[in-house]
């Protein structure tokens, strides 16, 4: 999956770049579904919500629940070592020692707090539902009824500077050193971080009801539902599916309940939309009155709604050859005029015409200008700050469909709510036991494991998972999660496990080629042999029948071939040296897993020997737009460097892309870095619109989050453990052969 970067001069924009006199590529780094905003010195960006929330970061997240089940002992057991002060104490004792009774405590009172938590941010003045039952006699629970009551009636800023000086109090705490802090400190500090990370899920759970981001999902999940139909093209002799595009698709639905229906499982249920209006008809019986109307239910209204306002947007008033009578409608007062359903048809051929491709998503939804023309560039998003603006005066058509969008998603997010109070009147009979909260709640389950403090109580809880078979529901996403087809022989032979797969992302792809291998002291060493395949550039060679000849080419920028293969000999070379190094350094800072590193150039390999970087002099993935017009009848090449002149003035008009199959000779260390990591079977941790829903780094999460896979610059050359266990995890979970 690659890293897009467009050289700036001077200074970097983010993770993206570009030369002025450049033009821009249409990706941008703008996040695919609004992040929740950063709290300055407090809470960082996120778009995820319940269930992925007490971690640093999403990606850390992703790490700290991890989806993998380790390989069992010989006699097929797995141990579990309790860890004292933790949470698990108190629910350990509870259960009697009976450790699955003290995680299902558990993970029944985060079931608790998360529908408490929906309710609380949809209908703040509403009573929040009792302790059911099961348990009733649950201090945990009681305090987290305790804590929402005291802040659901906060407003957004309220909310904001409550998380801001509860920070700032345990800043105050945690910067005594440890040993010196009195035991009132200690008691404070843990109350202090409880209700901060309360503070902050409501506010996580907030955003998942907020409109335009539900629209926002809505479209996103079209865009990754066409992708993931498509299957992958096969590679090194490895058909597969794209299933990462499954795990993003996932991530996001279970993040936005009201649109899907309050998760995966309810939404993978409905065929169609008559199946979804049964289903609501069914689940909330007398409670459906005003929400179904006119044979509608709130989620086909959504959908036609969101249309509807793209299709009026700059479209001629009246819209021509739609006529003005009423269309389909059914009943009195329910049909739909010709010129509403001619908007609704124009919105729906907009989305699924740019979905038919993998960059469809960015044309929609894009919020950035990037054509610094002043408006949104996203058809959507254009259209529903259209929409926003709009009044019965100005713009009646916009300002109608806008009304009729926010009444969707209200009538969307009611259901919800009705969905959550009959939960929670068959509360402890629908939640036996863990797996029935796993079917029914899987973000309750993944954050009472995030809720640990500590990694061994969060092993022990994953190790229970996969003992009882409960993991099976988080582990939609076989591509990351499998070991056959492309993981092979045993770490401890000497041969070592051989890891030679295709790893998707959305859209792209890179080839993983390694080897791991267990040394005599224990350390895992990842080796592979990286196949650069030279790429010669006639265009700017003189000499050369492709060469063009003229003062298009600055007299710096012309290389020879015998010039241009001696640079690629020399920084290849380098290249795998630096690597090396870097690596291991990195992972040298990490105690466990203990691994060290291996990178060499391959030598005497055909051109098609993975995995594959190409290199050239220059390098641009995908065909500019302008390319038609400023080289007329010439064919694309993107490892071709295309100089014209500007104005009398030699001018190179396209900027760089370096990806994970595509290098250019002129490539900084640090990209060096990000890509051998791809080639690692590392993904990226950045925020990028091509990167549906994808988890993003560090705090900071559009920056450089001090991760080598999430940024460009020197400061940003870290590994964490989460990388190390990433590509050991072969190694971790694929049986011996």
């Amino acid at each position: 999956m690659p890293i897009f970067r467009i050289r700036l001069l001077k200074s970097y924009l983010l993770v993206f770049s570009t030369l002025i006199t450049l033009e821009t590529m249409a990706h941008t780094n703008s996040p695919p579904v609004d992040v929740v905003a950063p709290i300055p010195g407090s809470v960082e960006e996120n778009r995820a919500g319940y269930g992925w929330l007490n971690a640093s970061s999403e990606v850390e997240a992703d790490s700290l629940f991890r989806q993998e089940c380790p390989r069992p002992t010989a006699s097929g057991s797995m141990t579990f070592c309790i860890p004292r002060n933790s949470s698990l104490d108190a629910a350990y004792s509870l259960a009697g020692n009976n450790f699955e009774a003290a995680f299902t405590n558990l993970a029944l009172d985060n079931a608790y707090e998360q529908m408490i938590l929906q309710r609380a941010a949809v209908s703040p003045a509403s009573n929040t539902w009792n302790l059911p039952s099961c348990i009733a006699s649950s201090p945990r629970a009681q305090q987290m009824k305790t804590d929402i009551e005291a802040i659901k009636g906060m407003t957004v800023a309220q909310t904001n500077a409550h998380i801001r000086t509860l920070a700032d109090q345990i800043k105050a705490i945690t910067n005594i050193n440890e040993a010196s802090r009195t035991a009132e400190q200690k008691r404070n500090l843990e109350d202090l971080k409880r209700r901060h990370l309360m503070a902050i899920k409501l506010r996580a759970t907030r955003q998942s009801f907020d409109s335009n981001r539900m629209a926002q999902a809505f479209l996103l999940d079209k865009q990754l539902g066409e992708a993931q139909k498509r299957e992958c093209p096969p590679a090194v002799g490895i058909p597969r599916k794209c299933m990462s595009i499954r795990r993003n698709r996932d991530r996001m639905r279970l993040a936005f309940p009201s649109v899907f229906a309050g998760g995966l499982r309810e939404s993978e249920s409905f065929n169609n939309d008559t199946d979804r209006t049964f289903w609501e008809q069914k689940t909330f019986a007398a409670n459906l009155e005003g929400l179904e109307r006119c044979g509608t239910t709130p989620y086909t209204r959504f959908e036609s709604s969101i249309y509807k306002l793209m299709g009026y947007n700059g479209a001629a008033n009246p819209i021509p050859g739609a006529g003005t009578g009423p269309g389909s409608g059914s009943g009195s007062g329910c049909a739909v005029s010709d010129q509403d359903a001619a908007a609704i048809e124009q919105g729906k051929k907009t989305v699924d015409a740019a979905f038919t491709g993998d960059q469809g998503y960015p044309l929609i939804v894009t919020a950035n200008d990037a054509n610094r023309d002043g408006n949104a560039d996203g058809a959507y998003t254009f259209a529903h700050m259209t929409g926003r603006s709009a009044t019965a005066a100005t713009n009646p058509r916009m300002a109608n469909a806008f009304s009729a969008l926010s009444q969707a998603a209200t009538d969307m997010k009611n259901v919800q709510e009705m969905n959550a109070a009959v939960s929670m009147t068959t509360f402890c009979q629908d939640r036996r036991n863990l797996a029935d909260i796993a079917r029914l709640q899987p973000q309750a389950v993944r954050q009472a494991v995030l809720d640990q403090n500590n990694d061994r109580s969060r092993e022990a809880l994953t190790r229970l998972m996969c003992q009882k078979g409960i993991m099976s529901q988080f582990q939609a996403d076989d591509q990351t999660l499998d070991c056959a087809p492309g993981v092979t022989g045993d770490p401890a032979s000497s041969e070592g496990m051989k890891v030679k797969r295709v790893n998707y992302g959305f859209p792209f792809q890179s080839s993983s080629n390694y080897t791991i291998k267990t040394l005599p002291n224990g350390t895992l060493e990842v080796a592979t042999k990286i196949n650069y395949v030279f790429n010669f550039d006639p265009s700017i060679s003189p000499g050369s029948p492709g060469y063009l000849g003229n003062a298009a080419v600055p007299e710096a920028n012309r290389k020879t071939r015998a010039q241009q293969e001696a640079e690629f000999n020399a920084n290849t070379t380098a290249w795998t040296q630096k690597s090396t190094a870097f690596l291991n350094s990195a992972a040298g800072a990490v105690a466990d897993p203990k691994v060290t590193f291996k990178i060499e150039k391959c030598i005497g390999c055909t051109n098609t020997t993975p995995p594959v970087v190409n290199v050239s002099e220059c390098y641009y993935r995908v065909m500019p737009s302008s390319f038609p017009t400023d080289f007329p009848g010439s064919a694309w090449d993107p490892h071709r460097c295309w100089y014209k002149m500007q104005g009398g003035v030699p001018t190179r008009m396209y900027g760089d892309w370096q990806d994970a199959g595509g290098f250019t000779t002129a490539m900084n260390d640090h990209t060096i870095m990000h890509e051998t990591g791809h080639n690692l079977g590392l993904a990226d941790e950045y925020v990028a619109d091509y990167y549906p829903a994808h988890p993003v780094g560090e705090d900071g999460a559009t920056g450089c989050n001090n991760s080598t896979m999430a940024g460009n610059t020197a400061a940003c050359n870290v590994l964490y453990r989460r990388h190390l266990l990433e590509m050991v995890r072969p190694a971790r979970v694929c049986p011996r052969p």
